[in-house]
């Protein structure tokens, strides 16, 4: 939940998977929420704000990331020194479907994104205030065609325009 400390994670994370020639994908990423988030409308400001801040460093960074159990155990568990049991589940309740989300963190994953890149992705990110996301792609079309997730239904219910550096503008 520390702001600070994120991006110096983040850089030493680089650093490591550079040194190792591979990529980077978090497997999982975000802290714990408490027993007593989901009551308090404060604590869940705090919540969406360290999340987005994470994404936004996450995405700037071009690095993959997804938050888990998002069906798993909603069980509250305690954690050795924990003042509060916690979960890391995105639904609070008991279906294992999940039917209630915790939206505070469910707004934030479900953001727009590059899903497929045909060509090389040289920025992207999303301005959760603005409700815009912006992409700089050097598109090669002998790989295919690229595939930009967007949660219409969720942030855009009204419907979206695309538009292009050449002008071209889709709604």
């Amino acid at each position: 939940m520390n702001t600070n400390v994120i991006p110096m994670m983040l850089d030493s994370l680089q650093r490591q998977a550079v040194l190792s020639r591979a990529p980077l994908l978090l497997g999982e990423w975000g802290p714990p929420t408490r027993a007593d988030t989901d009551a308090n409308h404060r604590e869940q400001r705090r919540f969406t704000e360290v999340y987005r801040f994470t994404a936004n460093q996450m995405d700037h960074r071009g690095i993959g990331g997804i938050k888990p159990w998002f069906c798993g155990t909603r069980r509250m568990v305690r954690l050795p020194g924990a003042k509060q049991p916690v979960t890391w589940a995105i639904f609070s309740d008991s279906s294992p479907a999940g039917r209630d989300e915790r939206k505070y963190l469910t707004d934030v994953l479900a953001r727009p994104r590059p899903l497929v890149v045909a060509g090389r992705l040289e920025d992207f990110g999303y301005d959760f205030s603005t409700r815009t996301f912006g992409m700089k792609l050097r598109t090669r079309p002998a790989l295919g065609a690229s595939e930009i997730f967007v949660p219409a239904e969720r942030h855009y219910p009204g419907g979206t325009r695309v538009a292009f550096a050449d002008g071209l503008v889709l709604a």
